[in-house]
């Protein structure tokens, strides 16, 4: 028995063949796509910048504090970073984070100004006016700048807090 083969069963076969090649496609490239941003996120973010022709590398830490933050500054238990990087130029990195606060801008602020004394910074400046505090130190190689908002339509946080560390 001889089986002969058509033009259109041949036609059918590369349509097949056409259509399966584009369905591996696709879903090649879905799982490409899926490894890097699963990399992404379980690795910082590394962007090279140049600002007023100094170069400088950011790095994202999503919601983990930066490598090299300064563990004695106090932060809330289960913290939520609204943002969280790294800035590494020449000779400093800037080390900053921010996130929102059940606690008052004036809570906040006492609790850092008696952190800052406690642990022997120097405080240069602070600022309290209505709706924002800042307090500016300086310890040995490092500043600190920590600015308290109110956050007033946010129905769980009472304040943002962000502080950066300047570490040379």
């Amino acid at each position: 028995m001889e089986i002969k083969n058509t033009t259109q069963d041949i036609e059918f076969d590369e349509r097949y063949k056409n259509g399966l090649r584009a369905i591996l496609a696709v879903l090649s490239t879905g799982v490409i796509l899926l490894s890097v941003f699963s990399y992404y996120k379980k690795h910082p973010t590394t962007i090279v910048s140049k600002v007023e022709g100094k170069k400088y590398i950011k790095s994202e830490f999503k919601n983990s504090t930066p490598s090299d933050f300064i563990k004695e500054i106090p932060l809330p238990k289960d913290v939520s970073f609204e943002q969280s990087y790294g800035l590494q130029y020449e000779s400093a990195k800037q080390l900053t984070v921010v996130f929102a606060t059940t606690k008052t801008r004036k809570e906040n602020f006492e609790l850092y100004k008696n952190f800052l004394s406690n642990n022997k910074w120097t405080v240069k400046n602070n600022i309290e006016s209505k709706s924002i505090s800042s307090m500016y130190a300086v310890k040995e190689n490092n500043d600190i700048n920590i600015t308290i908002s109110d956050l007033v339509n946010d129905k769980t946080n009472k304040s943002q807090v962000s502080i950066s560390v300047l570490r040379r």
